[in-house]
Formats: C-alpha cells, sequence, structure tokens
C-alpha cells in the first residue's frame, strides 16, 4: 500500500492528530476518504474508457 509499513502509517496519525486535533480529525478523515473514492471511482472511468478506445480488455480494468 504505497509502501507505507504499520510504524509509518501510525506516525503519521499521531502528528495528524498533534496538528490538526483531536476534535477535528475525524472531518478530516472523513473529507480524505471522500477524496480517496472520488479518486478511485475517476481511475476507473479513466481505465473503462481507455479499453474501450482501443477495443479490448487488455488493460486490467476491475
Amino acid at each position: 500500500m504505497l509502501g507505507l509499513s504499520f510504524e509509518k502509517m501510525l506516525i503519521a496519525g499521531i502528528i495528524a492528530v498533534i496538528v490538526i486535533g483531536p476534535r477535528r480529525l475525524p472531518h478530516y478523515a472523513q473529507k480524505l476518504g471522500e477524496l480517496i473514492r472520488m479518486f478511485r471511482a475517476q481511475l476507473t472511468t479513466a481505465q473503462t474508457r481507455a479499453a474501450q478506445s482501443v477495443g479490448g480488455r487488455g488493460l486490467g480494468v476491475t
């Protein structure tokens, strides 16, 4: 997962709690989740369109 180990993710989470604050962290985590879902949906759409434009399913669209 992007080369991140559990330890690195834990450190990033601790830093986020310190910088953002524990009260605002859930809001920012929700926004990050929405952004990632939107990005993945657009990526899937782009992969599908690319596969259709080359006339096959050879791009591994899932």
